[in-house]
C-alpha cells in the first residue's frame, strides 16, 4: 500500500527546508558569501509526481492537502560532465541553432524527409516507419536535454541567456532549487505545451523544403513530444 502519511511528512519536511524564511536567508548568505548562523538543506534532482489530476481529493485527504504533489528523491549514479557541454547562450531558441545542428538530429530529419518525399502509401507500415524516425528525433532531443541538465543550476539566469521562458524552464530545471518563482512557473507545466509547439515547428521546417506539410503534421509532431515531456 502507498504510505500516504509518510509521503505527507516528507512533503512537509522538504517544503520547510526549501521555503522557510530561515532557509532562504541561509541561501542568500551563501550567494553573497556572508556569514549565517544556520545551515540549510539541498535536494538535488528533486522530482514531483502528481496524483489525482484535477481531483487530488479522490486519492486521499492528505493528497488533496498537497494538491496532488508528491516529492521523489533522486537515486541516480554519478554523471560524467563533459567539457563539451555548454549552455545555449545568445540564442532565442535551441531548435534551429543548437539542437538542429547536432548530427543525430540533422541526419534523422533528412532521412525522414527523404522517406516522405518518396510518397509512400498511406498505410500502417508507412505510419510505423514515419514514427520510428520521429522516435529517434525525440530520443536525440532527450539526450540533448539530459546533457544540459548536467550543467550548474541557474545557468539560464545569465544575462547572456536569451532563451524564451518556456525553454529555460525545460532546459534548466534545477534552477528551481535556488529560485522559488522559477520553480513555481515550472510546476505549472505550461512550458510543455510551448516547447512541444516549437518542436513541431522545427520538424515542419526541416520537411517544408521539399514537402507540403502543415497543421496536421505539426500537430502529430507536437502531440508526440508533449506525451513524452508530460511523463518525464
Amino acid at each position: 500500500l502507498y504510505a500516504t502519511s509518510l509521503a505527507h511528512r516528507v512533503y512537509q519536511t522538504i517544503n520547510k527546508h526549501r521555503f522557510a524564511d530561515e532557509a532562504r536567508a541561509a541561501r542568500k548568505a551563501r550567494r553573497e558569501r556572508a556569514y549565517s548562523d544556520t545551515g540549510y538543506h539541498e535536494y538535488p534532482r528533486l522530482a514531483v509526481q502528481k496524483l489525482g489530476g484535477t481531483k487530488p481529493q479522490n486519492i486521499s485527504q492528505l493528497n488533496s492537502e498537497r494538491r496532488g504533489r508528491n516529492y521523489l528523491l533522486a537515486s541516480l549514479p554519478p554523471n560524467w560532465i563533459s567539457r563539451d557541454v555548454r549552455p545555449p547562450l545568445h540564442v532565442e531558441s535551441v531548435f534551429p541553432k543548437t539542437f538542429g545542428k547536432r548530427p543525430g538530429a540533422r541526419d534523422t530529419a533528412r532521412e525522414l524527409q527523404r522517406f516522405l518525399a518518396t510518397d509512400p502509401p498511406a498505410n500502417a507500415d508507412t505510419r510505423h516507419k514515419r514514427d520510428r524516425y520521429l522516435e529517434t528525433l525525440i530520443d536525440e532531443l532527450l539526450l540533448f536535454t539530459s546533457e544540459l541538465h548536467s550543467l550548474e543550476p541557474g545557468w539560464s539566469a545569465s544575462p547572456e541567456c536569451r532563451l524564451n521562458r518556456a525553454e529555460t524552464l525545460w532546459l534548466d530545471p534545477w534552477r528551481g532549487e535556488i529560485d522559488e518563482d522559477f520553480a513555481q512557473r515550472r510546476e505549472s507545466d505550461e512550458w510543455v505545451e510551448e516547447v512541444s509547439h516549437r518542436f513541431g515547428n522545427w520538424v515542419n521546417a526541416q520537411l517544408d523544403r521539399q514537402l507540403p506539410v502543415g497543421d496536421p503534421e505539426h500537430r502529430h509532431w507536437m502531440d508526440s513530444l508533449r506525451e513524452v515531456l508530460s511523463h518525464a
